[in-house]
């Protein structure tokens, strides 16, 4: 069951970015030293509409204070719009640091992602977007990545550390503790 495994991910990343925090209050620094953790998460919005009240919270924790402990959210969704019952709730956009918009269907959609419109008068071509960060919003165009070329980055990942067992994601995880 998809949802049950992303809460089950998400709670993981969030006790590592705990474990993490307590380390720089034993060190006295301001970032932790480490390997980068990013929590990719795609059709967010779904994710929001299934398993809110497990993941909304968790979720908030870990983008207000994972940049200090090096555990990113990347959060994808195909509808950014609140009014049909999809899109993200408050504490999420509110704690995102940057947010990429590709063409939108309307002004209304473009400024629920980055705050302002100008995404529905993209080209119609893959990649054309806009990014918003704190220097402000800037066009981009992203490059594709094949399937071929993301299974192989997938496989090469998983390679790295072996999986003693697949259904305890601690386990899984605890390499990146130390």
């Amino acid at each position: 069951d998809e949802p049950t495994e992303a809460v089950r991910a998400i709670k993981v990343a969030e006790e590592i970015m705990y474990h993490r925090l307590n380390e720089l209050k034993r060190r006295d620094a301001v970032m932790y030293n480490g390997n980068d953790i990013y929590l990719i998460i795609d059709e967010l919005a779904v994710l929001m509409q299934t398993a809110k009240a497990k993941v909304l919270e968790p979720l908030s924790n870990i983008m207000r204070l994972g940049r200090a402990t090096k555990v990113h959210v990347i959060g994808a969704t195909q509808n950014p719009s609140r009014s049909r019952g999809g899109g993200l709730p408050a504490e999420i956009v509110q704690n995102a640091t940057a947010a990429v918009a590709l063409r939108c269907r309307s002004a209304i959609e473009s400024r629920q992602i980055i705050g302002v419109s100008g995404a529905e008068k993209l080209p119609d071509i893959h990649g054309f977007g806009k990014y918003w960060n704190a220097t402000g919003i800037h066009d981009v165009v992203i490059p594709m990545t094949s399937d071929n070329e993301l299974n192989a980055r997938i496989n090469y990942w998983m390679q790295q550390k072996p999986v003693r067992n697949k259904t305890n994601l601690k386990g899984f995880w605890k390499w990146l503790w130390n």
